[in-house]
């Protein structure tokens, strides 16, 4: 996937600067066509032995399923994760993520946001405690929902901040290669950055479609972009904060506590985590 966003910013350099087509298009084939082969031939991802031995590079203990409904609920699901399209992609139940601030695995009675992929995305991505599996992980009871509810409450704001650092960066990509800006697309670095993200997010969407479950419904399919994510925050934050702090400036502080409290919250979190690692051995 990166890769690909690598060859799509050579390409757009190309478009943008003409005269220097032919070395950018030989630098985006060259990554094209160097990454895929590389990787099969790693004795370490084990493509080759894999397709050999099962007839197919990639091996999974689940099935894929057929596409769910657009609304409705998916007869061939019925444990939970992506049972409409609705429901699936078009929510986020952030309410219900409050009440239960953690990964149930009953197969019936579940919480709805069991069926939500932002909802399941964003628990997943703000606490290490939410998957609660495998035991060494776990808790019971109400044990830690205090601090999760805390964790996702403060992460709203930063979220939200990256997520319009992305939509800024994709906006200026856009207006950059339509207009053939040169600095606009230099200052995007040529929409690197956000081309990660998208597609990782796209991926990760792609997966959970395929395969529905609940269990695949989780943010690490995007840490791969996890260099994209300070600096599309950032694309949002430093403006903000220089807005603010000449017209409210007690909103300023606001932002500072919150950003200090989350990142208490998670340190908590991660020692709480490895607390119970310790203790379970």
């Amino acid at each position: 996937m990166t890769a690909i966003a690598i060859a799509i910013t050579l390409f757009i350099q190309t478009f943008v600067r003409p005269g220097r087509a032919m070395k950018a298009a030989i630098y985006a084939i060259t990554f094209l066509i160097a990454v895929p082969v590389l990787s099969v031939i790693n004795p370490l991802n084990q493509y080759v032995v894999n397709y050999e031995t099962y007839g197919k590079p990639i091996l999974m203990n689940i099935n894929t399923l057929p596409l769910p409904p657009f609304v409705g609920i998916s007869k061939y699901n019925d444990r939970g994760g992506i049972l409409s399209i609705q429901d699936g992609f078009f929510t986020f139940k952030f309410i219900n993520l409050l009440e239960h601030p953690r990964i149930e695995y009953e197969h019936d009675n579940y919480p709805p946001n069991r069926t939500s992929f932002w909802t399941m995305f964003y628990g997943s991505a703000n606490s290490a405690s939410f998957s609660n599996y495998p035991p060494s992980w776990s808790s019971s009871g109400t044990q830690g929902f205090l601090l999760t509810q805390g964790i996702f409450i403060l992460a709203i704001l930063p979220v939200f901040l990256l997520l319009i650092g992305g939509l800024l960066e994709t906006f200026n990509l856009l207006r950059g290669v339509l207009k053939r800006d040169f600095i606009v697309l230099q200052n995007t670095s040529y929409g690197l950055f956000s081309l990660i993200l998208i597609g990782y997010i796209a991926f990760a969407i792609l997966y959970a479609l395929l395969y529905q479950t609940f269990l695949v419904l989780k943010a690490i399919f995007i840490f791969p972009a996890l260099l994209a994510f300070p600096l599309l925050f950032l694309r949002t934050a430093e403006p903000a904060y220089a807005f603010l702090s000449k017209r409210v400036k007690w909103s300023v502080h606001i932002l500072n506590v919150d950003m200090i409290a989350l990142l208490i919250l998670y340190i908590i979190d991660i020692v709480m985590l490895i607390t119970r690692i310790y203790l379970y051995h």
